[in-house]
């Protein structure tokens, strides 16, 4: 973010937005990712879980909720 030139949102506010994350109750659409491992672990869990919701549900999931945990 600090890369970022014009953007509304200085990265002083970052923590405090992932901090009033929560995570997603059963009947809402999207999927939780940990970013923990290497990005290329999570970008296949990422289309894993994309693909997935998209053949079950039939429309265009969302990706809500990320952690580092």
């Amino acid at each position: 973010m600090v890369r970022r030139t014009g953007h509304f949102m200085p990265p002083t506010l970052l923590q405090s937005q992932l901090a009033t994350l929560e995570p997603l109750e059963p009947d809402e659409d999207g999927v939780a990712i940990d970013t923990a491992p290497p990005i290329d672990d999570v970008v296949e869990q990422v289309l894993l879980a994309l693909r997935s919701r998209d053949a079950t549900a039939g429309n265009q999931p969302r990706l809500c909720h990320v952690t580092d945990r």
